[in-house]
C-alpha cells in the first residue's frame, strides 16, 4: 500500500496536464492530471494536496490526488477580508 502525503503544489501547467510538488527532503513528485480524483482536473501552484506517493521507474509519482485547499480560493478570501477593513 502506498504512503499518503500532504504537500503544496510547486508548479502545474494546465496546458500540459502535469506538474510537481517537492517534499521536505527536496525530492520532486510528479503530478499528472489523470491522477486527480476531483472532476476539476487542474491544480495551481500553492494548492494543498493529499496523495499516494509511489516510486516508479522514472521517479516519484503522486497517485489518487485530492485537493485539500485551493490557492485561488485562499486569495479570494484574503481579498474579501482586506476589503472589509
Amino acid at each position: 500500500m502506498a504512503e499518503r502525503k500532504r504537500n503544496k503544489v510547486s508548479w502545474y501547467s494546465k496546458a500540459r496536464g502535469y506538474g510537481f510538488c517537492f517534499e521536505k527532503d527536496n525530492s520532486s513528485v510528479f503530478i499528472h492530471f489523470s491522477d486527480l480524483e476531483d472532476t476539476f482536473k487542474c491544480l495551481e501552484a500553492g494548492d494543498l494536496i493529499e496523495y499516494e506517493r509511489v516510486q516508479e521507474a522514472k521517479g516519484l509519482r503522486a497517485r489518487n490526488v485530492k485537493r485539500i485547499t485551493s490557492q485561488r480560493k485562499s486569495e479570494r478570501e484574503s481579498n474579501r477580508l482586506g476589503d472589509a477593513t
